[in-house]
């Protein structure tokens, strides 16, 4: 999977420490553009979200029960309202990838319809790993969670 960098090259989508990204690719290798559903469209009252969605992620939890540490404004919030009413948060993020992992995330290989690069478990794993991991992840998904419809 691959996305575009903020200098505009294409490189491996993944989270690193080191910020470090292969940006050459022999003939034999498929390039699969990584990409997932934006906050907006997991909001939709949640009709959107995956049927086969891990059952810590209902549009009914609560987003502290989701993700520890979340901050003071999520308390007692549900993750559907997280989404709904504060999308840019690295809460609704992190929800938004939570459920990409769920439905787009292929543990056999990327394809096109199963293009994001991490499961739910890898997006809680993020989550809990806290300071710059976390702040990589964010910045990650936000860049390749673009598709609204």
């Amino acid at each position: 999977l691959t996305c575009q960098g903020n200098t505009g090259a294409i490189g491996l989508c993944s989270v690193s420490g080191v910020q470090s990204a292969a940006h050459s690719f022999g003939s034999n290798i498929s390039q699969i553009a990584a990409s997932g559903k934006h906050t907006s469209y997991w909001s939709k009252d949640g009709l959107t979200w995956p049927s086969t969605s891990p059952s810590a992620c209902a549009k009914s939890t609560l987003v502290s029960s989701l993700l520890s540490n979340s901050a003071p404004t999520f308390e007692n919030r549900k993750t559907l309202w997280a989404l709904k009413n504060s999308p840019g948060s690295a809460e609704a993020i992190f929800i938004a990838a939570y459920l990409n992992g769920a439905k787009f995330y292929g543990a056999a290989g990327p394809s096109q319809s199963l293009a994001f690069p991490y499961s739910s478990a890898q997006v809680k794993n993020f989550w809990d790993a806290g300071g710059t991991t976390r702040a990589n992840a964010q910045a990650l998904f936000a860049r390749i969670m673009t598709q609204t419809s």
